[in-house]
Order: structure tokens, then sequence, then C-alpha cells
């Protein structure tokens, strides 16, 4: 745990030190310095380090001495994953290639996405890192990928209208993981206006989604084959400490979020985008308190709470109120953060950490 805490520090005073929000230079500086340091750490992680991890040095192993072909037969894996696996066994077949490859692209999407997108970088960072999102991205590598490919897509092709290309990356990250295909519905989400009615809307869905999860959760695994496997596992049952945990933290942010961001009423910008992101987060969280498979969808969306929050915290006229808030903010989330690692480091299984070496 104390290689995060280190991290956690380093954030804070290099943003203290740089000052990377008032020019893009000393923002670039901080960026690339910060997920450096996150890369690295990811990068030379034992196998241990992160749930999933080991599963998918089981697979790179197996699938080196394969053809692609035969992965596909053999293993659940999508296509993209394998590619990747078989791709770098010509290089080498020691598993911690595949980590080290994986670790530099998710690493390097996150900071294009902040450097790109956040008001406050040091902020973003921050929230990165505390909730839990790293963390999250140490374990579940073909999901992070995954999302890490559409975060490049939306910086790049959505935000300039570019759909036709925003759709390949898409089907592109499907490759790695095919719950990525729910991204679809943001090409949809870009041409509309956030209204406050979507509020209530977000109540209702939540509790229609609440209500029928199960029959929900039996088609999702037709629509992905890959997963009909869940509907016999722990995933087909709720974790319900860590759902509603998540879930009241997800409703906090939006509900904080719709207070203080300003949207232009007759004309739709990137804030009603990141609104509709956050708003499909909560709805999925509530989800998951029936059936937490519904956590794997969250993922997509949790991403954008780390510009979303930045963004309602700049439209805070006072500045004793905005340092006020967000203070309250980083205690809420170094605490959710703190919770989460000493009571509960098995959800991700990042800690302890250990160095491939070890």
């Amino acid at each position: 745990m104390t290689i995060y805490i280190i991290i956690i520090i380093l954030t804070i005073l290099l943003g203290y030190c740089l000052k990377p929000n008032k020019n893009q230079k000393n923002k670039k500086i901080y960026i690339i310095i910060i997920f450096s340091i996150l890369a690295i750490v990811a990068a030379i992680r034992n196998y241990t380090v992160g749930v999933d991890t080991p599963q998918f040095c089981d697979a790179f192993e197996k699938i080196s001495r394969m053809t692609i072909e035969q992965a596909e037969e053999s293993t659940r894996y999508e296509i993209g994953f394998i590619t990747l696996c078989k791709l770098l066994s010509y290089i080498t077949t020691n598993y911690q290639i595949l980590i080290i490859v994986t670790s530099l692209f998710i690493m390097y999407s996150i900071g294009q996405f902040i450097y790109r997108e956040s008001k406050d970088c040091i902020l973003s960072s921050l929230l990165f890192i505390l909730l839990n999102c790293y963390a999250m991205y140490l374990s579940a590598m073909r999901q992070a990928i995954a999302i890490s490919i559409i975060l490049l897509g939306y910086t790049y092709f959505l935000k300039n209208n570019k759909i036709i290309k925003y759709i390949l990356s898409i089907i592109f990250a499907s490759l790695f993981h095919q719950s990525a295909i729910i991204m679809i519905v943001t090409i949809f989400l870009k041409k509309l206006k956030f209204k406050n009615k979507y509020f209530l809307i977000t109540i209702i869905i939540s509790g229609v989604i609440f209500i029928f999860a199960t029959p929900i959760l039996n088609l999702f695994t037709r629509i992905f084959t890959t997963y009909s496997g869940y509907l016999e596992s722990q995933f087909a049952v709720s974790n319900y400490f860590a759902s509603v945990l998540n879930a009241l933290v997800a409703i906090i942010f939006f509900v904080i979020g719709l207070c203080y961001n300003k949207f232009k009423k007759n004309e739709k910008t990137t804030l009603d985008f990141y609104a509709f992101m956050i708003m499909l987060n909560v709805i999925f969280y509530v989800a998951t308190i029936k059936i937490s498979i519904f956590n794997r969808l969250t993922t997509y969306f949790n991403i954008f709470n780390i510009v979303w929050i930045p963004e309602f915290i700049s439209n805070i006229q006072k500045k004793e109120d905005k340092r006020f808030i967000l203070l309250i903010l980083l205690i809420c989330v170094l605490f959710y953060w703190g919770i989460i690692s000493i009571y509960r480091p098995e959800w991700y299984g990042i800690i302890p950490y250990k160095m491939f070496l070890e």
C-alpha cells in the first residue's frame, strides 16, 4: 500500500510545484511525469498484483504455444487479446511483456484524456487513483485496454464529429472486451442536450433495472455469449456492501455536478456529454446492487468522473466555497480509497504490491 500512498503524495506535491493548471507546457510536463510513474509501477508489477492478472499471464503462456485459430477454439478470450498475446510472444514468451506493453498503452491513453479534457489535471490525476480506476486497470486488463481505446476514440474522433472513425474505435475495443460495444449509445447521446428531466429519467431507469435485473442479465449474456457462464457464477449475485457504496458515491457526484455545472440552454457542449456518461454510471451502479456483473459496464462511464468533477469545481464562483467543497471532496475520496484499500483489498487484489523480481 506504501507505493500507492507515495504516488498520491507525489501527485499533490508535483502539482503544487509545477502549477500545471496555469499553462499547457507545465500541464504536459506534469501529465508526463505522473503517468510515467503510474505506467512504470503498473509495468513492473508482479503477476500476483491484480485479481485477474494471473489468468491473463496464464493465457499469454498458453496462447504463445498455439496458433491464433487454436487459441480461438480453446480459450474464451476475444480475438484482439489473443492476437496481441501471439504477437508479443514472438518477442518473448515471458508474460511480463504483456503486463509492460498493456500498462504503457493504458496509462498513455488516460494521460492523454486528462491532458486534453480536464480543467484541473491535478484533481483528475488524484481522482484516477482515489476512485480506484487505477486499481481496476491493474486487474481488469482486457477491459482497461478496451476503455483506453474508446477514450482515444472519443478524444480524437467523437469530439470532432468523426463518427465513422469513432465507431471503428468501439469495434476495435470490443475485440478486447465484448462489452465495449455498449459505447455505441454514446454516439446518440452526443447529439442530445442534457436537461433537468433526465435526472427523473435516471431514477426511473435505475428503478426498472433494479427490479428486472435478472431478465436483463439473461438478455446481456445472450448478446455477449462469452459471459454466459456468469449466470452460474458469483457475478450473478450482488456484493452488497461494495455495490451500495459505489452507487452512493456515483449518485453524490451526479447530483452535485448537476447543481454546480452550467449547461448552456440552447447549445450542446462537452458538459452535456459528460452528464450523460455520469447518468449511465449511476444507472449501472444501481443495477450492480442486484447483480454484480453490471459493474463491468460501469467502468466505461465511471472514468468520466475524473473530468466531470473538475468541471463542476471550476464553476463554483466564490473562492471560499470552491476551497471548502474541494477539501470536503478530497477528504471523502481519500476516505473511500482508504476504506477499500485497508478493509477490502481483495476487491482489486493490488495490495500488497510486489515487483516482478520479487
